[in-house]
């Protein structure tokens, strides 16, 4: 069990309204799978269908945002969207599988 004083230092894995806190670890992940292995539009592509999917309305919300703009960003503005979907999608896998090893994952 940690110290009083280790228990202020760790970092949350969760922000206060309940978004992953993105760890350095994962965006390592990331960044190496994705340049390495697979490709991230790909992968983007694959989080936009699963969106489309399991999640309309906030894909209606996101839409009537992005539409706000100029056409020629809306390419640009869904993939920023997107990937920052699947960043916070990878990291909260990596926060269910820490918790079910019972690894720490603490954003670092």
């Amino acid at each position: 069990m940690p110290t009083e004083f280790e228990h202020r230092r760790e970092k949350p894995t969760a922000t206060s309204k309940g978004l992953p806190v993105i760890s350095r670890d994962t965006v390592a992940s990331i960044l190496q799978t994705y340049t390495s292995h697979e490709n991230w539009g790909e992968h983007l592509t694959e989080v936009q269908r699963r969106l489309i999917e399991e999640n309309p309305i906030l894909v209606e919300f996101i839409e009537s945002q992005v539409g706000k703009f100029p056409e020629p960003l809306h390419l640009a503005m869904f993939e920023v969207v997107v990937g920052t979907i699947a960043v916070l999608e990878h990291q909260a896998e990596a926060n269910k599988l820490s918790t079910y090893l019972n690894i720490d994952t603490k954003s670092k």
